[in-house]
């Protein structure tokens, strides 16, 4: 028998002996090892963990989904969105809500989406005229690139096809710029 243990408090161990000094200390740092180890794997399961950590351009939310910051697009938020300006030629744009019609001009659609986050309609947009007349098929809804062009999404800059140019593709380029007699 030990001297140093008189001095220590007793306690119970696993079966029903009494425990007393170090091996008493041991089963403390145990249980408490153990809620630690409990509570950390709760906290890794609450954490959410979305693609590529939304790439520093979203944050994450819901079901491990990014929600990205304004110009950038993708499920890990990594592209870059380019310039919208008026579509040179467009059309509509379909059952977009899968209700098997074609809702009205001013019946928005897709609100919050990424592509449209004031949200788009499923026919051309109504439009008025400076008395506040609506007018009848109207089209030319904003469009990346302007339509004309393809968006680099690594750099959020349009790639305009042949004949076309500016920051979204929105204007025709001039031939041979004019001959030098005009303005383009």
């Amino acid at each position: 028998e030990q001297t140093h243990a008189l001095s220590c408090s007793p306690g119970v161990g696993t079966a029903g002996v009494r425990v007393y000094g170090p091996a008493r200390r041991r089963s403390r740092m145990d249980r408490a090892g153990f809620r630690g180890l409990v509570v950390a794997l709760l906290v890794a399961a609450a954490t959410a963990e979305c693609p590529n950590a939304c790439s520093g351009h979203g944050n994450c939310g819901d079901y491990d989904m990014c929600t990205c910051f304004r110009n950038f697009i993708g499920g890990d938020c990594s592209e870059r969105v380019c310039p919208f300006d008026r579509a040179f030629a467009d059309n509509p744009k379909g059952d977009l809500d899968g209700s098997e019609g074609i809702s009205g001009p001013g019946d928005t659609m897709l609100v919050g989406s990424q592509i449209f986050p004031s949200g788009t309609t499923e026919e051309f947009p109504a439009m008025a005229d400076s008395k506040g007349n609506v007018l009848a098929n109207t089209a030319h809804e904003y469009a990346e690139c302007s339509g004309k062009g393809n968006c680099d999404r690594k750099k959020g800059e349009c790639e305009c096809f042949t004949g076309y140019e500016g920051s979204a593709c929105q204007r025709m380029v001039c031939p041979n710029d004019c001959s030098g007699h005009g303005t383009c």
